[in-house]
């Protein structure tokens, strides 16, 4: 419930972190911590773009955006009841 009073949602994080998460816990390919949509690059598998040359810069401003997405961007996705494009697990229910 801690979500919830920080300005999260309990249910989309534990769709992401204890479904998803856990579920694939360190799987390069479907572990929700291992994307970063192409901002970041995190394994040598993830395509190249010249402007990773500096995520190190601009990694720390990116992280400062994320209470954003917290409060505006899962409402979204609370509505539509869905995760990154997955149905919500009856498990996070």
């Amino acid at each position: 419930y801690a979500q919830d009073w920080i300005g999260g949602n309990m249910v989309l994080w534990l769709q992401e972190h204890v479904v998803m998460h856990h579920l694939h816990t360190n799987d390069v390919d479907n572990d929700p911590d291992q994307k970063a949509h192409g901002a970041l690059r995190l394994k040598p598998t993830d395509a190249w773009m010249p402007f990773h040359m500096l995520q190190q810069l601009y990694i720390l401003p990116g992280e400062a955006t994320y209470a954003f997405k917290l409060l505006f961007l899962d409402i979204t996705e609370l509505l539509g009841w869905r995760w990154e494009g997955e149905p919500i697990s009856q498990l996070a229910r």
